[in-house]
């Protein structure tokens, strides 16, 4: 599954945001943690970054993993356990979710 760029060119400062408080905020909801990660790599002119949400308890608060980077790819991890990246992007072997 692919997302639409990560970025909108030439978007105002002071226009509306597109993720909930607590969210932005990364605090737990739903069972499940988050992390967001925005290293300063660059692809094709924009800001590349990695969100990733993990069950704050494996097996109880939730089963799988959940991350997408920039470059729009999304995977999970069967188990629950962190998906890794660097730069911006994830990095290892992922199973794409579908």
């Amino acid at each position: 599954m692919r997302l639409l760029p990560c970025a909108v060119p030439s978007y105002p400062t002071n226009g509306p945001t597109f993720l909930d408080s607590q969210i932005a905020a990364l605090i737990p909801k739903s069972g499940y943690s988050r992390i967001f990660d925005s290293s300063a790599v660059v692809l094709g002119g924009l800001s590349c970054f990695v969100y990733e949400t993990l069950p704050v308890t494996a097996g109880r608060t939730g089963v799988r993993g959940f991350a997408a980077d920039c470059g729009g790819l999304i995977c999970q991890s069967p188990d629950g356990s962190a998906l890794p990246f660097a730069g911006g992007r994830l990095t290892g072997p992922c199973t794409p979710v579908r």
